[in-house]
C-alpha cells in the first residue's frame, strides 16, 4: 500500500509536468474570459537573482493608509525615526519591516544593506512607502536574498538619519509569495522557497482562477484547483529558492484573480502527505 501511494505521489506531480494536467505557458492557458481576447504571454522561466522579466517594471501597491513618499512636511524639520516593530523575516515573503516615528516622510532614500530600495518597489526587489501621517514607514525587503544580517539605513539629503539591524532566515516549511494587486502591463512573478524540505527536489507553481480545495487525504491538500478539474502547472523549479514569471497582465485579466500555491516533491524518495505552501493570489486592476 505504502508502494502504491508513493507511486501515486509521483505520479500526480509527473502528470502536473506532463500532459495529464495542463502546464501553463502563457496566461491565455488560463482560459479565455472575453469571448474577443487576444492574449500572447510567454513564461519567461526562473531565476534567482530577481532578473530582467519584460513588461513594465511592477511596482508595490501601498495599503489603504499608505502613499508614496513627496517632498517634505510643512511641520518638520528633520525626520524622527524611533522603533522598529520586528527584527526577522523570512527571505520569501510578502511582508515587511515597520519602522515607527514622526516626520518620516521627510526621509528621501531607504537602503536595505548595500542595495538602495525603490518607492513603491516591487516585490521581487523590494521597496518602501510612508503612511498618510508620516508616522509609518514599510521597508520590505527583496524576495531570495541570502540568510543573515542585514542594516535598514534611512536618509535624509544624502545623509544617515538612522540605522536599524534586522536578519532575514530561511522559511521551515515551503513559503510563497505574490503581488496582491497587479496592474495590466506588470509582470506577474511568484517566488518560492522549499522550506528546508528533503534535497534534491522540485517545485512546481500551481495556477488556478478557482480556490475550492483539491484534496486526496494522505497524499495532498490543496487550497485551490475546485477537485483538479481548475488548474494549470508552471514549469519545475529547483530550490531552494525561486522564481517563476508566468508574463505580462493583459487587458482581458481587469477584475479577475488567480490564486498560487506550490507543491514540492522530493526526486530521490517522497515524503506523505506532499508538502505544500499556503495559497496567495493577486488581483488585476486597470
Amino acid at each position: 500500500m505504502k508502494r502504491f501511494t508513493i507511486l501515486l505521489a509521483t505520479l500526480l506531480l509527473a502528470g502536473l509536468a506532463a500532459a495529464q494536467t495542463p502546464q501553463l505557458q502563457s496566461f491565455e492557458d488560463i482560459g479565455t474570459y472575453s469571448a474577443d481576447a487576444v492574449i500572447d504571454l510567454s513564461f519567461s522561466g526562473q531565476t534567482n537573482d530577481g532578473g530582467e522579466t519584460g513588461g513594465r517594471h511592477p511596482r508595490r501597491h501601498c495599503r489603504p493608509g499608505y502613499r508614496r513618499h513627496h517632498n517634505g512636511c510643512n511641520t518638520c524639520r528633520r525626520p524622527e525615526p524611533r522603533c522598529i516593530d520586528i527584527r526577522c523575516l523570512p527571505i520569501v515573503t510578502d511582508e515587511c519591516f515597520t519602522i515607527s516615528g514622526r516626520c518620516l516622510d521627510l526621509i528621501d532614500e531607504v537602503r536595505f544593506g548595500s542595495r538602495v530600495l525603490a518607492e513603491g518597489g516591487t516585490l521581487g526587489d523590494g521597496g518602501w512607502a510612508v503612511s498618510e501621517d508620516g508616522r509609518e514607514l514599510e521597508v520590505c525587503p527583496p524576495q531570495c536574498l541570502r540568510a543573515g544580517c542585514y542594516v535598514i539605513s534611512l536618509k535624509r539629503r544624502g545623509c544617515v538619519v538612522a540605522r536599524f539591524g534586522v536578519n532575514l532566515f530561511e522559511p521551515r516549511r515551503p513559503a510563497i509569495a505574490c503581488d496582491e494587486e497587479l496592474s495590466v502591463g506588470e509582470t506577474q512573478c511568484i517566488y518560492v522557497h522549499d522550506g528546508g524540505q528533503a534535497r534534491p527536489n522540485r517545485m512546481f507553481i500551481l495556477i488556478s482562477p478557482d480556490n475550492t480545495p483539491s484534496v486526496i487525504p494522505g497524499l495532498v491538500e490543496l487550497g485551490l484547483g475546485n477537485n483538479f478539474t481548475n488548474y494549470y502547472c508552471g514549469v519545475a523549479l529547483d530550490g531552494p529558492c525561486a522564481v517563476e514569471c508566468i508574463g505580462i497582465v493583459p487587458p482581458d485579466f481587469v477584475g479577475f484573480r488567480l490564486y498560487f500555491q506550490m507543491v514540492v516533491l522530493n526526486t530521490s524518495g517522497q515524503f506523505l502527505p506532499l508538502p505544500v505552501t499556503e495559497v496567495c493570489s493577486t488581483r488585476y486592476v486597470r
